[in-house]
């Protein structure tokens, strides 16, 4: 089953992606920030594509994907 990782401080907004990915057919994991999603993927963590935030409050969308792309290259295509 193909995961989607999402990534957002706002826990209404995270909720209601989950739900619409879930209902789609996806696994979803979900984190509160970008720090935690990249402990997860550094972690092992599956995630096949990843759904950001852009404004976070300790690591913008921006920083993180340039973070991820060290940690796993082959989500830039992904995000």
């Amino acid at each position: 089953m193909t995961t989607i990782l999402v990534v957002d401080d706002e826990p209404s907004m995270r909720r209601a992606l989950r739900a619409l990915f879930e209902r789609s057919g996806f696994a979803v994991v979900d984190v509160a920030s970008g720090q935690a999603a990249l402990d997860h993927v550094a972690e092992g963590g599956p995630a096949d594509a990843v759904v950001s935030d852009v404004l976070m409050p300790e690591i913008s969308g921006v920083a993180f994907y340039d973070r991820l792309l060290e940690l796993s290259p082959t989500l830039s295509r992904r995000v």
